[in-house]
């Protein structure tokens, strides 16, 4: 149960999200993945994680609260706002998250730090978080690589540290979702009432496998960010290019999709050293 602790609050931020900013659930994914880090990052600097990790409990709690009242409040309007839920949330990403988080539980389960690069860093760096509950580049930290950003590393560090402790395999868990998030917004094409393409779901979820797979054979079972530094201008690009079935047509790029872009750059500066260069070419792809 516990490896699908990170998941409930994930999908709980992203519900939020996606219902109040009137944004398909496939784009707040990552976003909320972002805001976990982010809110991490602002506790580590603090020099205490495990606050960290407790506030984003909390917050995750309030916006169910919060939905859950508006949804309550004002019956006359329930129906409509049933219809937002169906329409924002309840949606083929939504199923296909879920249909992941069982799939990554189930391929690592029982694994252990292995590579070099784990024990010199990766894997390591978060030992030294839950040792220290503070970020892995203090002074006292045993990590060899302390100028590495932590975007990544977070999620990692909290998808074990939510259940109140340290396990190697639920790290893995945190990152593989972490990365196929970033092509979630390719399933906003889609919805439940069109038959004709519903069948399709399947086979893009496949594909976002092999396409992943090519960047790196085993991008789904390490904790490196190359394929995570790959991924995220995905997200981007999909976030530019994709509208979606419930998007004004006359509105290529709304505020919200901006915020999102914006998000989603400073992850990328977050989450390598080169991350700042590729997110200015990025923006001058745009």
């Amino acid at each position: 149960m516990g490896a699908f602790i990170g998941s409930m609050i994930t999908i709980i931020i992203a519900s939020f999200i996606a219902y109040f900013a009137k944004k398909r659930i496939e784009d707040t994914f990552f976003i909320a993945f972002a805001f976990i880090s982010f809110t991490l990052y602002i506790f580590g600097i603090m020099g205490t994680l495990s606050t960290g990790v407790i506030a984003t409990v909390i917050i995750s709690l309030i916006c169910l609260l919060i939905f859950a009242v508006h949804l309550t409040f004002n019956k006359n309007k329930f129906r409509a706002k049933k219809d937002n839920v169906v329409r924002y949330v309840l949606t083929p990403g939504f199923v296909v998250f879920i249909f992941l988080t069982v799939f990554f539980v189930i391929l690592n389960y029982g694994r252990e730090y292995y590579l070099n690069d784990e024990f010199s860093h990766w894997g390591l760096s978060i030992k030294n978080m839950f040792a220290l509950d503070e970020l892995y580049c203090v002074q006292d930290s045993s990590d060899t690589f302390k100028d590495y950003p932590p975007f990544a590393t977070l999620i990692c560090y909290f998808w074990s540290a939510v259940t109140g402790g340290f396990n190697e395999s639920y790290t893995f868990t945190g990152m593989g979702l972490l990365m196929f998030s970033c092509l979630l917004p390719v399933f906003k094409v889609f919805g439940f009432k069109d038959k004709k393409t519903l069948g399709m779901v399947p086979l893009f979820v496949s594909l976002c496998f092999v396409i992943t797979a090519s960047l790196k054979l085993s991008a789904f079972t390490i904790l490196a960010v190359d394929t995570l530094m790959a991924l995220i201008p995905v997200y981007i690009f999909l976030i530019y290019f994709i509208k979606g079935r419930d998007t004004a047509k006359n509105c290529d790029m709304c505020i919200t999709d901006i915020i999102f872009i914006a998000i989603a750059l400073a992850a990328l500066t977050m989450t390598k050293g080169i991350g700042i260069g590729f997110s200015i070419y990025v923006v001058l792809l745009l």
